[in-house]
């Protein structure tokens, strides 16, 4: 598969051309998309767009690498025709009698034999004798196969899916993300700071990098991904109760030892600062630290934990910082599901009077 910008998707990209092209219409057909690109880079979490899209849908998303033949159809006996017909497993939903969102994740791991199973339901919106319904969407998702991973795909199957290169979403990208689905803050001001982790080991100047899934090093097994980065946020949110060197364990296991490490050192700095209750204690006193490191991280905490109650004094604090934190502060805030904070007169008259602040790229 050619790696060439010209066959590349990202996140929003590929949600928007399968929402759109991979819908089966009133009359005529649609297309099946199959999203090839590096493990953990997001490809699983097309579905969580679509559904966003599509509330009224119901989804199925089906572990192909898992399945053997007898997982998809089942025979019955029609009576009334004299023949043998056949249902599909119902985890492919079509039993709820509803336009369906259907993944077909690891397709490319799938054995030979249940990718040729499935290809009626790719070429025919069938399975068995049942047929998606109108306004049904169909993806696929897969390993690239020059990764050596597992993954295979015969000139046949290419030939009837539109294959594209599903790549890894910015940092930037991964913020907004990460917020909107309450990361940890460390998580996040690590992600800020370090932006290459959400960079591809193809991408120019990354082939030496050690914190990233990176064949050509030896990386394939432990490294920092959109999916690992999300599995240590939760570890973060346990550290007090599993201790230090738990944690330290779970990290390296979760994200790689070289990025585990930097985190490590942005978990001692936090412990180093002032707690939330503290600022709010004395938001217009209390020290301020000289690390710029320091201020990012309040900031992303302040996203997590300040209230509509707790805000009056945060912005007594959040004055006294950069304006660049201030606008890292409203971004955040406003990409967040915390939204119910801004509901107090300080914040609307704050906001209105730094509203060039929410327009910043931070």
């Amino acid at each position: 598969m050619s790696t060439t910008k010209m066959d590349v998707m990202d996140y929003d990209d590929a949600v928007n051309a399968i929402n759109v092209n991979g819908r089966k219409p009133k009359s005529g057909k649609r297309v099946t998309y199959l999203l090839m690109g590096n493990p953990g880079v997001g490809k699983t979490s097309i579905m969580e767009g679509l559904k966003t899209l599509n509330p009224t849908h119901e989804e199925a998303m089906i572990d192909c690498a898992n399945l053997d033949l007898g997982d998809l159809l089942m025979p019955y006996m029609d009576k009334e025709i004299g023949a043998t017909r056949y249902l599909p497993n119902v985890h492919f939903g079509f039993h709820k009698k509803k336009p369906l969102i259907v993944g077909l994740d690891e397709f490319t791991k799938a054995q030979q034999s249940v990718q040729n199973m499935l290809l009626p339901l790719i070429l025919e919106d069938r399975i068995g004798d049942l047929h998606l319904m109108e306004d049904s969407i169909l993806f696929a998702t897969g390993n690239s196969i020059e990764l050596n991973l597992g993954d295979k795909l015969k000139s046949h199957v290419r030939n009837r899916v539109i294959t594209i290169k599903f790549r890894c979403p910015t940092a930037t990208k991964w913020l907004s993300y990460a917020t909107k689905n309450n990361a940890h803050p460390l998580m996040i001001a690590y992600v800020h700071e370090t932006p290459d982790v959400m960079k591809e080991y193809t991408d120019a100047g990354q082939s030496k990098n050690s914190r990233i899934f990176n064949p050509p090093e030896g990386i394939i097994n432990t490294y920092l991904s959109p999916r690992s980065a999300m599995m240590a946020s939760h570890v973060l949110y346990g550290r007090e109760q599993v201790g230090a060197r738990a944690t330290l364990a779970s990290l390296i296991g979760a994200i790689g030892e070289t990025a585990a490490m930097e985190l490590n050192a942005f978990i001692q700095l936090n412990d180093k600062l002032p707690t939330w209750e503290a600022i709010l204690a004395d938001p217009t006193g209390i020290e301020l630290h000289d690390d710029p490191m320091a201020e990012i991280i309040t900031t992303y905490k302040a996203v997590n934990q300040v209230t509509a109650q707790t805000m009056p004094k945060w912005l007594k604090y959040l004055t006294r910082l950069s304006k660049e934190k201030q606008g890292l502060f409203a971004k955040s805030l406003s990409a967040s599901d915390n939204s119910k904070s801004m509901a107090c007169k300080e914040f609307i008259d704050w906001a209105t009077t730094n509203n060039y602040l929410f327009k910043k790229a931070v």
